[in-house]
This record gives structure tokens, sequence and C-alpha cells, in this order.
């Protein structure tokens, strides 16, 4: 018959700690999209690293759980990825769904910033075929990595960033036009997703730069993942981290009875680049941000929460800090 309700603590239980905290930052970035409950299923549609997944779980019991995402994570281990984690957290808090009223972008973003950080993509390719082609038998490997100038993360909601694309043949560094492309090389699968990617964007051809908005950033960071990186200049290395990013807040009730919420940090972030989703530069790594898109601006300057909005604000504070969350 299949589990009649599900709840918080069977999640975390069933996914674990790190897809559960993953899972927690994607509905409150606002990367769901859609979230149902029928018939011992959860479902619906997920956002997230450039792709829109139809993604949820499936719950015979609370043993037996069966994961409909198709990312690369779900085929290759098998386990619970927190993008049907979030969905199904996406049913149990519908208003944290990003098809809600409550929770669209703020006013003031770009409007192709809110629109989401999809590429567009062209009905003809800018090339005639792949960039670079695999073959598991190739006798070299082929890697790309991105390398930005020193003082390009310290920068809050930048219009656009500069990016060079570099190949790394067999672990040595060559400018990509300098690869060969009539002959094959072995690319790991997820490079092989990155280059296509890459090869969709209207903004990216085949050469050594590549200028992007600060959501396609923030997505690019998302499809590398975690324990990657990207390169300031070519001596430091800035890793892209996994743990998301809450910030801490201080909370104060205003005599009007709005609520006023306060970042708490002892050091702020570096750089913001917003997106789905968000990433701050914060001691010397990035992280993605865990706080929803309308509290974004949190981040800059207090932000004063309207009295009619106080209850739902401390149920989900209050939610938060029973998590572990600060």
């Amino acid at each position: 018959m299949g589990l009649e309700s599900i709840n918080e603590k069977l999640l975390a239980r069933s996914a674990g700690w790190e897809a559960m905290k993953r899972a927690r930052q994607y509905l409150a970035s606002g990367a769901v999209l859609e979230a149902t409950w029928r018939d011992s299923k959860a479902l619906g549609k997920i956002q997230a690293g450039g792709q829109v997944y139809q993604a949820g779980l499936h719950f015979e019991s609370e043993l037996d759980i069966d994961n409909q995402c198709p990312c690369r994570d779900s085929r290759q281990s098998g386990l619970l990825c927190a993008h049907s984690v979030a969905v199904a957290l996406g049913t149990l808090f519908p208003d944290e769904v990003s098809s809600s009223p409550k929770n669209r972008q703020p006013k003031g973003e770009p409007e192709a910033e809110s629109a989401g950080n999809v590429p567009r993509v062209t009905q003809e390719t800018k090339s005639p075929g792949p960039w670079f082609r695999h073959d598991d038998q190739a006798k070299n490997s082929l890697s790309i990595r991105f390398l930005l100038s020193p003082n390009s993360l310290a920068q809050w909601l930048p219009a656009e960033l500069s990016l060079m694309l570099e190949v790394l043949r067999d672990g040595e560094a060559f400018p990509i036009m300098a690869m060969d492309r009539n002959k094959a090389y072995r690319i790991s699968e997820r490079d092989q997703e990155l280059m296509l990617w890459l090869q969709q964007d209207q903004q990216c051809v085949l050469g050594p730069v590549w200028r992007v908005n600060s959501s396609t950033f923030s997505t690019l960071l998302e499809k590398l993942g975690s324990g990657s990186c990207v390169m300031l200049g070519r001596k430091q290395t800035i890793p892209i981290d996994e743990e998301v990013w809450f910030p801490p807040m201080e909370v104060g009730l205003k005599s009007s009875g709005e609520l006023r919420l306060s970042l708490a940090c002892v050091r702020p972030p570096q750089g913001f680049f917003p997106g789905q989703p968000s990433y701050v530069f914060l001691g010397d790594c990035l992280k993605p941000v865990g706080i929803p898109g309308d509290w974004l601006s949190l981040l800059q300057q207090p932000l004063d929460i309207k009295r009619e909005e106080v209850p739902a604000t401390l149920h989900r504070l209050e939610r938060w800090a029973g998590s572990g969350f600060p």
C-alpha cells in the first residue's frame, strides 16, 4: 500500500545528514519548482545545475524508498539524492516551493536573474560537433578548468564575470584553442556534461574567455560540485564547498510589531553571487547559501519582516534551529 504520510525525521533518517542539508538549501533557495504528494509518492520538479529534473521519492515503507531522479549522483550511487529529498520536503512545506507567491524573487533583481539560471539554448550549435571527442581507450586524458582574475570573487551582485577556459591534458595546462579537436581523449562524465552545457550557452564560444552573469556563474559552481575548484589567477585555488552556509542572524522585535533580522557574522562574505542556488565567497572558499531568495538582501543590510509574516518567519527560524542550523 505504501506510506500514507511522511515527515522530516523520516527523510533525515533515510537520506542522511549531507543529502538532507543540501535538500534544505535547495528548498530555501527556491530551486524546488513543483512538489505534490499522492499515492505514497512525493513528485515534482527541481532546478539544479542549469537543468530541471523530474524528481521524487516513492515510499513503499520507511525502509523501502525508491529514488526517481535521473541525476548522475542517483544513477551512480543508487542513494537518495538531494534533488528528490528536496521535492519531498516541498510537499511538507508547500509555502517554500518556488511557485508559491511568497517565494518569488525579491524586487530589484534583474529579470534575467529571477527567471532562473538555465542557459539559453539556440536551435543551432556554435560548433559543428562536440568540442572534444571522448573515448575510454584514448591515450590522453582531458579535463577543463576555469580561471578568474584575482579580484573577481570580491564582488556583490556583479553584472558580469570573465572566466578563462583552459584544458588539462594528462594534468598539464593548455589553452583550449591549442588542442587537436580531431583527436579523441579520455574525458570524465562530469566534464563531458559540462562541455555540452557550455556549448549550449550563446555567450560561450570555443575560445579562451567566457563572459557570464552571476546566475550562470552560480550554475557553473553547482555543476562543478563539491570537491572541485576554480582558480584565481594561476596560483590560488578556490575550493567549492558542499556545506551549505546558513548566515548567523540576530532577531529583534520593533515597536511596530515587525521583526528585524540582522546578519551576525564576525567575518561577513567577501562576495555574493545570486542564482539557484546562490553562492558566497567566504573564508577562501565558495559556499552555497541556505536562505530563501526573498531574504538575500539580509546579507547587505537588516531585513524587516512584516507583522503579518512574523508567525511564519518565527516558525521557519525555529525549524532551522531545531535542525542544527544557526
